[in-house]
């Protein structure tokens, strides 16, 4: 698997975003990558993770998946605030610092893409799904391909959440989101 990709900078002038063009040309202050084979045996994927905002606790974290021949196979947004969990509220409250929640932040970021978050085969040929919190049309397509990709993330203190690639409706999809 590639390296992954951290960069760290902190804006310097406010801005407004606009649009989704505004959007692309502004430099991201969190910024991680991770080319993998995800939708295709053949070519990688880019999964990037851009933190956009003056600070790291109010940026507005953009995740999304390009192919290789740049069509965005999924794309979500959520606030850079939803990747502090219980590793840094599970010990003293009180002790928690600006300082500390933005130092988590950019650990959370730098491992966001790490290889124990992929999971091959997506599903395993043996395991049982829960109907209430799988998503079961993309399961049932996945179990029968063990060439399948998933990728697991976590957002706030306990939103599990995996995805992967339905080559059926040629786009990642989420294959669970639960508490």
């Amino acid at each position: 698997m590639k390296l992954l990709m951290l960069i760290l900078t902190f804006a310097t002038s406010p801005f407004q975003l606009e649009s989704s063009k505004e959007v692309a040309s502004v430099r991201p202050i969190l910024y991680a990558e991770r080319r993998i084979h995800f939708s295709s045996g053949s070519s990688e994927d880019l999964f990037t993770l851009k933190g956009l905002g003056q600070d790291t606790l109010g940026a507005k974290m953009l995740f999304a998946i390009i192919s290789s021949r740049g069509d965005t196979l999924f794309a979500e947004s959520f606030l850079s605030r939803d990747l502090i969990g219980f590793g840094v509220l599970a010990n003293d409250n009180s002790n928690v610092t600006r300082a500390k929640e933005r130092s988590y932040i950019g650990q959370r970021v730098l491992h966001f893409f790490d290889d124990k978050e992929f999971e091959s085969p997506a599903v395993k040929k043996n395991e049982k799904a829960d109907s209430d919190l799988i998503n079961m049309r993309l399961w049932n397509e996945l179990r029968k391909d063990t060439s399948a990709v998933s990728f697991h993330f976590l957002l706030g203190e306990e939103n599990n959440r995996a995805i992967a690639y339905s080559k059926v409706r040629k786009r990642a999809e989420i294959l669970h989101s639960y508490d």
